[in-house]
């Protein structure tokens, strides 16, 4: 999920952040404290946080793990990648169910949300991972408490230069590892484009896809719909199983907002500390979903 050399789990403030007056309730942490580990581990820190399983067999019980965000009572933004098949086909969104106010992977007791339709960009490239975008429509409202309510989505989000990612997903590249039972976190942070295709072009080089010297007359382009984060101390990024879930900042209105979805990366996380993963631009669907999800507070 995420690739960390960062302390596992949330960080505790020394204070709950308040409130502020708004007509949107969007983007506040959730209360609920405890200790694990010898660590202030705030639960439902990000009550907006979704664990979505896509299940092509539901008699295997084996499932696709994905994050994602509620924006609303009824929808959820999320990656687009989360629902496609080996074969390139749909998950149908009746074989899709939606956990909202989990704290660790395995809390499944609570019946999930069902999804009523399952909206994804019809320009999505399952090769470059463009347009890497899909919204959940839930068949019932969701009841806000201190667990579960939404993110706020940015009017402008000019200025922000680091982010947080969080998820389920696993902590390094090794196949043979499980995705995480806790929820993670990590800073990352933006990368310019120039630079993030400069790295592209370099991997190509290193993995040796790309003559040194063709690289030289070589041009490559991240897509219009991506954006480009990694810790520069750490190379910290997201991971497999994190995929689908929140790029987000806080405002200085004590606010989360939500920059981008978790998308991919042209190589597995961890392995090269200096390649940026790759996030969908939420504003980028800015007319697509006041269309969708009017309800949504963009602030």
């Amino acid at each position: 999920m995420i690739c960390y050399t960062l302390t596992v789990g949330f960080l505790l403030v020394a204070s709950a952040i308040a409130a502020p007056s708004s007509d949107c309730e969007c983007g506040i942490e959730g209360s609920k404290s405890r200790i694990r580990n010898g660590k202030k581990v705030k639960n439902h820190k990000y009550p907006w946080l979704t664990h979505i399983r896509g299940y092509e067999d539901r008699e295997t019980g084996i499932f696709y793990q994905c994050g994602g965000s509620l924006i609303d009572k009824k929808h959820i933004i999320t990656a687009a990648h989360c629902f496609e098949k080996e074969d390139g086909t749909w998950i149908e969104s009746s074989e899709i169910d939606v956990y909202l106010g989990m704290v660790q992977s395995s809390d499944d007791e609570e019946e999930p949300y069902e999804v009523k339709k399952l909206w994804i960009d019809p320009d999505y490239d399952t090769n470059e991972l463009s347009h890497d975008f899909a919204i959940l429509t839930l068949k019932k409202s969701v009841k806000f408490d201190r667990h579960v309510s939404p993110i706020c989505l940015p009017k402008s989000n000019e200025g922000v230069t680091q982010f947080t990612v969080a998820g389920w997903g696993k902590t390094s590249a090794d196949p043979d590892e499980e995705t995480s039972e806790n929820l993670l976190e990590t800073s990352v942070n933006l990368v310019p484009k120039e630079k993030c295709e400069q790295q592209l072009l370099d991997y190509l080089v290193k993995t040796g896809e790309l003559d040194a010297n063709a690289a030289k007359n070589t041009t490559v382009e991240v897509a219009e719909t991506h954006l480009c984060a990694i810790n520069f101390e750490t190379g910290g990024d997201a991971c497999s199983g994190d995929s689908g879930g929140p790029l987000m900042y806080l405002g200085e209105d004590g606010r989360w907002y939500l920059n981008g979805v978790v998308s991919g990366s042209w190589i597995d996380c961890g392995v090269d500390k200096e390649a940026s993963g790759l996030y969908t631009k939420v504003n980028y669907y800015h007319d697509l979903i006041k269309k969708k999800a009017p309800k949504a507070c963009w602030l």
